[in-house]
């Protein structure tokens, strides 16, 4: 062994340590290099993982399991405060009016709870929503309506309820009379059945709707007329006043019409009962008034007419008034189905019974008729019936009778109308007036 100066030992170790602590970082780097290239050389997927691994060696359990209960505490808090804003979306749902709009928010609605799970509660809506598309009025919009509530049953597992839905949707297609709109709402269900995979059924609607553009190109004739339902409309009236008298009155008016092929009618039919506390006798008087008109078309433009009309008027003191033409009638003017103007003129015979006169019957008569119907802006019903009768024997018990009517529509089946009615008698009843003019207005429910 060789011998050590002690001075020099001290120096020695220093500087062997400072050696040995190079070497053992080098051997550090080099081990983190190598793991490094093996991180890179990995596929994509794996790289994340071996960190992710890594990780998780350094997080304490205790420190995962309060992560996770964390993130399972914040889905629950998300999934209470979506199930809040659904339950007020579904209360303002229920509170709009209008049931085309109704439908289609509570089916959204619907939809939002399926999404966080609630299978059940978004059936129950969408069966609210499918319901409150059934109120619709108008048909074509209830058809597209209903439809679109249909497919939104199918991603909550109720394809075979979609498909129910949209086979009654269907049916009521075939029972609408306008090809167009036939067209239209076929191409539009046949969507639905796709949607729901029901591609037979979609090729079959695509070409019942080919069938029908087809149809509404060919141009209708003019002659025979299309037919049209029986259709009409029951207008209710009335008037009340109270002061130094009492005076009140409730008017009924009844419209029935119909068009068929060559032959067409039209039957009118008034009711008013009036009270005057004025009157000192017969404070209640009534009013009748009927009146029934048959065509029948030799061609667009030649009418053949039969008429009557029948009026009672207690308070005008006529007992009875009726007279029944009969004679060939010309079409002045046919815009369309709903603007027409038409001149009668034929023979006729009269019965007048009122008080203070003699009870008359006049023939012949000779009768004059003039009836325009138009449509403005496609909603507002107009009509004007002119009617002046004179016997050829006694020209001067010539009468004339006026009927204006004008319908503001209010919905479908609900109206605003008002109707006059004006009255001349060359020979007015002992201390009557010789004319008499009637306003009725007030709500008329049609049907057809």
């Amino acid at each position: 062994m060789l011998p050590i100066n002690r001075k020099l030992s001290p120096i020695i170790l220093v500087i062997l340590g400072f050696w040995l602590s190079v070497f053992n970082s080098a051997m550090a780097a080099s081990k983190d290099t190598q793991e490094v290239i093996q991180i890179k050389n990995l596929p994509p997927k794996t790289a994340p993982e071996i960190v992710k691994s890594s990780i998780a060696q350094i997080i304490p359990t205790e420190a995962r399991d309060s992560s996770k209960s964390r993130e399972e505490i914040s889905e629950s808090e998300s999934d209470s405060k979506s199930e809040s804003i659904l339950s007020q979306a579904l209360e303002i749902a229920n509170s709009i009016k209008d049931p085309q709009r109704q439908a289609t928010v509570l089916s959204d609605v619907a939809l939002q709870y399926a999404a966080i799970g609630q299978i059940s509660k978004a059936i129950v809506i969408l069966d609210q929503a499918l319901e409150t598309a059934q109120t619709i009025e108008d048909t074509p919009t209830q058809i597209s309506v209903t439809g679109s509530i249909a497919v939104k049953y199918d991603p909550i597992g109720q394809r075979e309820r979609a498909a129910e839905i949209l086979a009654k949707s269907l049916a009521a297609i075939k029972a609408l009379e306008d090809a167009e709109i036939q067209a239209s709402l076929f191409t539009e269900i046949a969507l639905k059945y796709s949607q729901i995979g029901r591609s037979e059924q979609a090729r079959d609607l695509l070409a019942r709707s080919q069938q029908a553009v087809a149809k509404a190109a060919v141009p209708v004739p003019n002659f025979p007329f299309q037919p049209t339902p029986l259709a009409g409309g029951l207008t209710v009236g009335t008037r009340v006043f109270s002061g130094l008298t009492s005076e009140n009155s409730l008017d009924i008016n009844v419209n029935l019409e119909q068009q068929l092929p060559v032959d067409s009618f039209d039957i009118d039919l008034s009711f008013r009962t009036d009270f005057d506390s004025d009157r000192t006798t017969d404070q209640r008087q009534n009013r009748y008034f009927g009146s029934a008109t048959y065509l029948h078309h030799f061609d667009p433009r030649w009418q053949y007419a039969v008429r009557t009309i029948f009026l009672r008027d207690e308070d005008e003191n006529i007992f009875a008034d009726w007279g029944f033409y009969t004679g060939p009638g010309i079409n002045l003017m046919r815009k369309s189905p709903q603007r027409t103007l038409d001149f009668f003129l034929g023979l006729g015979a009269e019965y007048e019974d009122l008080l203070g006169n003699s009870n008359d019957f006049d023939f012949p008569v000779i009768p004059v008729g003039l009836i325009y119907r138009d449509l403005y802006f496609g909603v507002l019903q107009f009509s004007q019936e002119l009617f002046y009768t004179f016997p050829t024997s006694d020209s001067g018990d010539n009468r004339l009778l006026s009927r204006t009517r004008l319908s503001i529509p209010i919905t479908k089946r609900w109206s605003l109308s008002s109707l006059i009615n004006y009255i001349y008698r060359g020979i007015p009843p002992t201390d009557k007036p010789g004319s008499e003019l009637n306003f009725t207005t007030g709500l008329t429910f049609s049907f057809d």
